[in-house]
């Protein structure tokens, strides 16, 4: 395994099997506590030939997958970012892949642990902001 100066960093080259299936090296998984039956979200990045892995790690905590489409304008993520915030919701990780016909996708883990409002509602809030195309809830069990 390669190790960075940085020793919180670590990459190692895997495979792909027949299944699409990817094994995690040891190490990263000790590094990052990933035990069998982790969730992740996964994004793929087509322009980039990239994809990127979020371990969600399940406690206490009531995580969910966002995903979003939305009109590619100045302000609108902060909106996104605002209106969860005021419902105690946190972005926990995001990704936006680069945007086609100024229209955005917008993926996040969130935890909703502190949040009073259900899952329908949340989506009609964020359905209801200006810029917002669609918006859709994934509970991660």
């Amino acid at each position: 395994m390669e190790r960075r100066k940085n020793s919180s960093q670590a990459s190692q080259f895997t495979t792909i099997n027949a299944k699409n299936q990817i094994t995690l090296p040891q190490e990263i998984c000790e590094m990052l506590n990933i035990k069998e039956g982790t969730r992740f979200l996964v994004i793929a990045d087509k322009p980039k030939s990239r994809i990127t892995l979020y371990p969600v790690i399940l406690g206490k905590e009531k995580f969910a997958e966002l995903h979003m489409k939305l009109r590619n304008l100045p302000g609108v993520l902060g909106k996104v970012a605002t209106e969860l915030g005021k419902i105690n919701i946190n972005i926990e990780s995001s990704i936006v892949p680069p945007s086609v016909k100024k229209i955005s996708d917008f993926h996040a883990v969130i935890n909703l642990t502190e949040c009073k409002l259900s899952i329908v509602e949340v989506e009609e809030r964020l359905r209801k902001l200006e810029n917002t195309i669609e918006a859709e809830i994934i509970p991660i069990e």
